[in-house]
């Protein structure tokens, strides 16, 4: 994903307010980590991770001191609206000219319907939460103060192994089964929690 200025006749082109700072994106390549995150060409990020944004250069230094695997908050300014974009710095992909860096994908049905901010495993998920080869799943990064993921004992580093016995392989398919169940008028998931010491245990979740 590159980035660059937006400077005031950007901004009248794109039809903001021309004193406007943020940083406009450029490029996204298809099947990216920032494509899957849901930033798009035209996005005008105007925060990250809670610090407002005033230009490429403010944004990199911002990213740069957030570490790898942090969950992030991206507000991004899409056709005239603000819009909220959750995801984790997957890992730093800094230019020389500082202009690119890179996020992946956290899906925002989930950490609505339970609080709970998931991502795929990774080599460095695994490595970073000491998660076993053998376990499969998505595994929890952050946990929201007070949501039903903190009451039912959920943390972060604890590994979602399977939603109402049906194995969870992904954090679309995680989304996609918490929806449903939502939607089927059902207050609440079994989750099937693989925690940091390797035991499993079912817990069940209220979702909102």
């Amino acid at each position: 994903m590159m980035i660059q200025d937006v400077t005031p006749h950007i901004a009248e082109a794109l039809g903001v307010d021309a004193e406007m700072s943020g940083a406009l994106v450029s490029s996204v390549e298809p099947g990216s980590p920032a494509e899957r995150a849901g930033i798009e060409i035209g996005d005008v990020i105007v925060t990250f991770d809670g610090n407002h944004v005033d230009n490429t250069r403010a944004l990199s230094r911002i990213v740069k001191r957030t570490a790898p695997g942090s969950y992030v908050s991206i507000v991004v300014i899409r056709d005239g609206d603000d819009l909220v974009l959750n995801g984790v710095l997957d890992r730093l992909a800094m230019a020389e000219n500082e202009q690119s860096f890179m996020v992946s994908e956290v899906p925002p049905d989930t950490s609505r319907s339970i609080g709970a901010a998931i991502a795929n495993l990774s080599d460095e998920m695994r490595q970073k939460y000491q998660i076993d080869e053998s376990v499969e799943g998505v595994v929890i990064l952050e946990v929201k103060p007070g949501s039903s993921a903190e009451q039912a004992g959920l943390e972060e580093g604890d590994v979602i192994v399977s939603i109402n016995k049906k194995p969870v392989t992904s954090t679309r398919q995680a989304s996609k089964s918490l929806r449903e169940i939502v939607e089927s008028g059902d207050s609440r998931a079994l989750l099937l929690i693989s925690d940091n010491e390797g035991t499993a245990v079912f817990i069940a979740v209220a979702l909102s």
